[in-house]
């Protein structure tokens, strides 16, 4: 499913091309157009260019949704490898919520750092992305 172009994880930062120096060229594919319906843009660092990575890069990305009697509070899990030392960058991906309408908390954790966000999820498409820090 992470090789559904719309669910694809995308990498922008200070370290890839045209942003600065170029790190991990092999990385990425192409460029994403600001006009392309992919494009997503950091509300802070608004300008970035916006990479798709190279598919081979994405083959262990797993999303999936289950239910489980014992943990029903767990709705979906994503996992993502961590691709290069760019401390700087940020990846991106969209959060679909198959859900009914209500409030749920996004977890997220790397190496011993960890976060959440909390996320209302409406009756009506409202866009939302999560900011993975690479």
């Amino acid at each position: 499913m992470a090789l559904v172009e719309e669910l694809q994880r995308y990498h922008t930062g200070e370290n890839v091309w045209g942003n600065g120096n170029l790190n991990n060229q092999d990385l990425y594919d192409s460029q994403v157009d600001s006009d392309s319906e992919f494009y997503l843009e950091h509300p802070i660092k608004a300008g970035w260019k916006l990479w798709k990575y190279t598919e081979s890069y994405l083959q262990n990305d797993v999303r999936l949704s289950y239910a489980h009697p014992d943990y029903p509070w767990i709705k979906a899990l994503h996992t993502y490898k961590h691709l290069s030392q760019e401390p700087f960058d940020y990846d991106y991906v969209k959060l679909y919520i198959d859900q009914p309408p209500g409030h749920y908390v996004v977890n997220w954790e790397w190496r011993g750092y960890y976060d959440c966000t909390d996320v209302d999820v409406f009756e009506t498409e409202v866009a939302f992305f999560v900011f993975i820090c690479s």
